[in-house]
C-alpha cells in the first residue's frame, strides 16, 4: 500500500498492509513501517488524491458561517451574563450546611421563604405542632415517639 499524503513522513513509500479499522469515526489502515513497527494511518492518506492536498494559510470560511457563529456566541454570552447577574441563583442555588449534614433533596423553584423551600407558613406551623406531639408516618397517621430508654 502506497502512502500518497505528502506531509506524512513515509510519503511515496509502499508499506505492507496489516489491517483495516475505524478509529474515532475515521477509517484507518494498519501498516508495517520501515522500522518494523505497526502504525495506524487514515485511509485517505493512501488515496492518490491525497498527493494534491495542500495547506493554506488563510482559512476559507463563508461569511454566513462566521455570522452564525457570532450569533451562537452572543446567545451563550448573554445567557451566562443573565445567570451571573441573578441575585437568587436561579436553579443553581448553593446551600451551605454544617459538617456531617445530609441534604434532604433538591430545593424546588419559587420557594416562598428561604430556609424551608416550597412550604408555606401554615404547613410549617402544622409540622411543628405534629413534631411536638409525635411524628407522622408516610400514610399521614400519627405515631407516638417510642421511649428508647
Amino acid at each position: 500500500m502506497k502512502i500518497y499524503y505528502r506531509f506524512h513522513p513515509h510519503t511515496g513509500r509502499s508499506v505492507p498492509l496489516i489491517g483495516r479499522n475505524v478509529y474515532a469515526g475515521v477509517a484507518v489502515v494498519t501498516v508495517r513501517q520501515p522500522d518494523g513497527t505497526a502504525a495506524y494511518i487514515p485511509e485517505w492518506m493512501t488515496y492518490p488524491e491525497a498527493e494534491r492536498m495542500s495547506l493554506r494559510s488563510p482559512p476559507r470560511l463563508p461569511l454566513s458561517s462566521l455570522q452564525d457563529l457570532k450569533h451562537v456566541v452572543a446567545a451563550i454570552m448573554g445567557s451566562l451574563a443573565r445567570n451571573r447577574d441573578s441575585n437568587d441563583g436561579g436553579n443553581h442555588v448553593t446551600a451551605r450546611h454544617p459538617p456531617n449534614h445530609t441534604p434532604a433533596g433538591p430545593i424546588p423553584p419559587n420557594s416562598s421563604e428561604p430556609g424551608i423551600a416550597g412550604v408555606d407558613s401554615h404547613e410549617r406551623r402544622s409540622a411543628a405542632a405534629a413534631s411536638a406531639a409525635g411524628s407522622h408516618n408516610e400514610g399521614g397517621s400519627r405515631q407516638r415517639k417510642r421511649d428508647r430508654s
